[in-house]
């Protein structure tokens, strides 16, 4: 372990904070459309102004990535991590109060400022404190906390908006995010992470230098990986609903579709670190990550020819797709901290969240104007070439990413 101070096998309690505390920032873009149809009634939004409102986080958060990312390194992970909870809970509690349009963008800026503080905190700080064995797993729980949003929180947040009000969902969530982080102030070890004038750290990290090929690959499949993902999200609702390609879908029957893949993503987040032994046990010549990508892209093709003759064909291709590409992310995301050393984990992060943002955007783009212009089978046709590509692209070797020079303190 990193960290000579943090006992050899650490508590439930620090991944149940760092599953909270994923689980917040995954909430805050989760949890947004769902509570935009009760924004928009509250001030009589357009939606044109409500398509601003949706699309000003996630330009603002790039931004804030990048200028976070040249800091992130330099203080200790639990202190950003802290400084993040409480200005996020000081956040919720302004959107629960404003009372125009404005105030609304004023908000989700802010928000998209300091979330990023958590953002890029959360994963790294597991890659700081649990040992490269223990990584793949303790990861998959945390990153489970973003299939917990779909499966329990939105309907949670859907039912208080409709019988009380909007704003007493980000109270709601104001007060359960002060929670969480009072827990982490007094359960979560403090990791020996570079002080401010460490060499190497934050915007010292040389990218694009050629002895970091491995890493900037990783950000390479980190974009594929998202954008193929979300060239099928983009469109996989209104297909399902839609009579012009197939029989179409009732409310209650892809609610169920969803439900079904939301938990297969659940558990495939759980059973990363397992999937990962296993595919290892399967073959010592290849990581674990080309296979369950391949795996991912291979359902991915399937999907669309199968069709919509049955619902049952769609948990028999969707559903699995959606498990190995929940386990692909866990295993992609480790590879990607754990390919550099503690000196520049958040801010690889940073620049994860960044990349992440870009695939979600031209994933869409794409997967919108595939879906209009072409057929639903290119759509998912073009989603399962960027997920192979994405599993093709050099990986870095084991013994780099977990015990090599790149990351010393290991």
């Amino acid at each position: 372990m990193s960290n000579s101070d943090t006992p050899d096998t650490p508590g439930l309690i620090i991944p149940l904070v760092l599953f909270s505390a994923f689980m917040i920032m995954q909430a805050n873009f989760l949890v947004l459309p769902s509570l935009a149809i009760y924004i928009a009634e509250d001030f009589a939004l357009t939606n044109h102004q409500l398509s601003i409102l949706l699309a000003s986080f996630s330009v603002a958060v790039a931004f804030a990535n990048f200028g976070w990312s040249r800091i992130l390194d330099k203080y200790n992970r639990k202190s950003i991590l802290l400084c993040g909870g409480f200005l996020v809970t000081g956040v919720f509690v302004v959107t629960a109060v404003v009372s125009g349009f404005t105030g609304l963008v004023f908000s989700r800026v802010l928000m998209a400022i300091v979330m990023p503080l958590i953002g890029a905190s959360v994963l790294p700080f597991v890659a700081d404190i649990y040992g490269p064995k223990d990584r793949p797993r303790i990861m998959g729980y945390v990153m489970a906390a973003g299939y917990v949003v779909n499966l329990a929180l939105i309907p949670v947040v859907i039912i208080v908006s409709d019988l009380y009000s909007w704003r007493w969902v980000t109270f709601g969530l104001a007060a359960f995010t002060a929670i969480v982080f009072i827990a982490a102030t007094f359960s979560l070890p403090k990791p020996e992470t570079p002080q401010p004038k460490q060499a190497g750290s934050g915007p010292n990290f040389g990218l694009f230098h050629v002895k970091n090929r491995a890493v900037l690959s990783n950000l390479l499949q980190k974009f594929l990986q998202t954008a193929g993902i979300f060239t099928v999200f983009a469109v996989y609702p209104t297909w399902l609903s839609s009579g012009d390609h197939g029989a179409s879908f009732s409310s209650a029957t892809m609610a169920t579709i969803f439900f079904v893949a939301g938990v297969l993503g659940f558990f495939g987040s759980i059973a990363s670190g397992r999937m990962n032994e296993l595919a290892r046990k399967i073959s010592a010549r290849f990581e674990p990550l080309l296979f369950i990508s391949l795996l991912s892209a291979a359902f991915c093709f399937v999907v669309p020819f199968l069709g919509k003759g049955s619902p049952v064909l769609q948990f028999i291709s969707y559903a699995p797709m959606i498990f190995f590409q929940s386990v692909a992310v866990v295993l992609l995301m480790n590879s990607l901290i754990t390919s550099v050393g503690p000196a520049q984990r958040g801010y690889i992060n940073a620049m994860s969240n960044i990349v992440f943002q870009a695939g979600i955007a031209v994933g869409s783009f794409v997967g919108f104007w595939i879906f209009e212009q072409q057929s639903i089978i290119l759509v998912f046709g073009v989603a399962g070439v960027l997920l192979v590509a994405s599993a093709l692209q050099l990986i870095p070797k084991r013994d780099v990413t977990e015990t090599g020079q790149t990351m010393p303190n290991d």
